[in-house]
């Protein structure tokens, strides 16, 4: 019998899978309101979210690929008490994470950059600024490209060609905006 902890984790994943933001995860909304493939992705928190993120996507990636190197997790699979994950989830992650790839090699958060800078002369904040665009990021680029070796250490004939060309240009991009000192 669930504990009470268990109950509202249950009744909270429902709600959101039942959330209005939900309904409009489809491919054909997708289409429509011109988003950004999300199937296979990790966003920011739930389901309501929505909006696939490349750095959680990347790191949710490792992390199911650690599990997969776990023996724990290996024996309880073998043994029937938990299932296992379908290679095909893991090769819509990767699809997200090689689609997510900026033109100069980096990764943006949740969108490719599809503007120009003058962009921001449009930008109605005043506190924020270079948001009207999404730019490549350090840390969005790091978690892509280390999720991207780790899968193709796993699984080296899905997408080898692809994979090998999205981390030489992520390489680069890095390489690109490293400072003097060797920061970031």
């Amino acid at each position: 019998m669930p504990t009470h902890a268990h109950t509202h984790l249950i009744v909270s994943f429902n709600f959101y899978r039942s959330s209005p933001a939900y309904q409009y995860e489809s491919c054909e909304s997708r289409d429509k309101f011109y988003r950004h493939v999300s199937k296979g992705g990790w966003p920011f928190s739930t389901s309501a979210h929505g909006w696939p993120i490349s750095d959680c996507t990347g790191e949710g990636l490792k992390g199911v690929l650690a599990l997969m190197d776990s023996p724990l997790v290996m024996n309880a699979i073998k043994k029937g008490i938990i299932k296992g994950i379908q290679p095909s989830r893991l090769y819509d992650a990767v699809n997200v994470i090689l689609t997510l790839q900026n033109e100069d090699g980096g990764w943006a958060t949740y969108e490719n950059n599809r503007g120009f800078g003058w962009y921001e002369q449009l930008n109605p904040s005043e506190v924020f600024g270079d948001i009207m665009i999404d730019y490549s990021y350090v840390e969005c680029s790091m978690a892509s490209m280390t999720a991207l070796a780790d899968f193709h250490e796993k699984f080296p004939h899905h997408r080898t060609t692809e994979i090998t060309f999205a981390l030489r240009r992520g390489a680069q991009f890095m390489k690109s905006i490293q400072r003097e000192d060797g920061s970031w």
